[in-house]
């Protein structure tokens, strides 16, 4: 996978789909920990109709740490300069959870490399269990190990139902992701220094200022970013839409992907009004 220079760091990047400049171009931005192959569910789905670009944000999955400390405003800035290094001037935004919190920033710094926004169970900022139990998940990596990572990650992000209903499909992807994890590992450190760019996040007294077409997604089962914190980002945001997806957890894209593709296509293929 190729890497673009942005200021002070390497990023890892794919892009798919029709030629560029042929077509509408899509950028997906990951959250907390995750690498770009978060969004494989999407990247294939979009590639029909959009130019998909898909990153890893800095110090994380293969792209370089960088000298600058973690923020999100940092993050909105290297999100615009591969945007700039891949000489696509503005682009439709997806971003999940730490990636939605980025997406908003990017929609209010940087408006005009943004066309529409989709804010994917995330928040405007985070609620005080998210800083009550945050930092444990950077040790729960450095002391139990990936296994008891991955297992952690997944009860907080899939719904009851997904383990009930998809037995098989859940042991299959935790497998999966043990395997990753020990291919490309996370660094504790990269995580610790995540969730303080995510305690300092709060769009909440500047959400009026978004002024491009927004659609705020969350799964009814989220308990990592439960939809009481979408409603408030879409009654913040001027003329954005709710989508409650039913049975989905945090992690919907995946979970949930049919129905979150079909969501997402829909309100990015709609005419502008």
């Amino acid at each position: 996978m190729p890497n673009a220079r942005v200021d002070d760091v390497e990023l890892n990047y794919r892009v798919r789909g029709r030629m560029r400049g042929a077509g509408p171009a899509i950028l997906f931005i990951c959250g907390y920990s995750a690498d770009n192959l978060y969004w494989n569910l999407q990247l294939e789905a979009f590639s029909r109709d959009f130019t998909v670009i898909v990153f890893d944000n800095r110090g994380i999955g293969w792209s370089s740490r960088g000298r600058e400390a973690f923020a999100i405003e940092r993050f909105a800035r290297d999100a615009a300069g591969l945007l700039g290094a891949l000489e696509i001037p503005h682009a439709h935004v997806v971003g999940h959870s730490m990636g939605g919190m980025i997406a908003q920033e990017l929609a209010l710094r940087h408006p005009q490399r943004v066309d529409r926004l989709v804010l994917a169970g995330t928040m405007a900022r985070l609620p005080a269990a998210g800083r009550f139990a945050g930092p444990q998940w950077a040790d729960i990596l450095e002391k139990c190990g990936v296994e008891a990572f991955a297992t952690t990650a997944m009860l907080r992000s899939y719904s009851q139902r997904f383990f009930e209903e998809r037995w098989k499909d859940a042991v299959a992807l935790r497998d999966v992701y043990v395997a990753h994890l020990r291919a490309i590992p996370l660094d504790p450190d990269m995580l610790r220094a995540q969730y303080e760019a995510i305690l300092a996040h709060d769009t909440s007294t500047r959400l009026g200022e978004i002024r491009v077409p927004t659609l705020v997604v969350v799964g009814r089962e989220d308990i990592l970013a439960p939809p009481v914190l979408s409603e408030e980002l879409a009654r913040g945001i001027p003329g954005a839409r709710l989508e409650v997806v039913e049975g989905a957890g945090h992690a919907l894209n995946i979970e949930a992907a049919e129905v979150f593709n079909q969501t997402v296509a829909k309100f990015l293929l709609a005419p502008c009004r």
